[in-house]
């Protein structure tokens, strides 16, 4: 049984667009190959973060600055255990206690 736990913070905001979608669309079916699926995944106003099944994190960014934006495979020391997202901020809890932060930056 497949469960997903999804954490929308400012889904109406302007900045989305389809794109991320057709992202999020094609990420699922890489997954799929690999025996692999979302168990969580947190949205932003920039991206969209998705923790797998094999504790993998993936970064969607939601700009209409890209044709196609790039998913990218994050690597962290120790094994993600949480992902979360605030309005232009993304973090990743580790089993080892360490936190990872990344955004933007404008927000301070």
């Amino acid at each position: 049984m497949q469960a997903y736990i999804a954490d929308f913070d400012m889904i109406s905001d302007s900045n989305y667009n389809g794109k991320w979608m057709q992202n999020y669309a094609e990420l699922r079916t890489e997954l799929n190959k690999k025996n692999e699926y979302p168990i969580n995944i947190s949205i932003c106003n920039g991206f969209i973060t998705v923790l797998t099944s094999r504790e993998r994190v993936y970064n969607i960014p939601c700009s209409d600055d890209q044709e196609k934006p790039k998913v990218e495979k994050m690597d962290f020391e120790g094994t993600p255990q949480k992902i979360q997202t605030t309005d232009d901020s993304g973090y990743v809890l580790t089993t080892d206690n360490r936190v990872y932060v990344w955004g933007d930056n404008k927000n301070g």
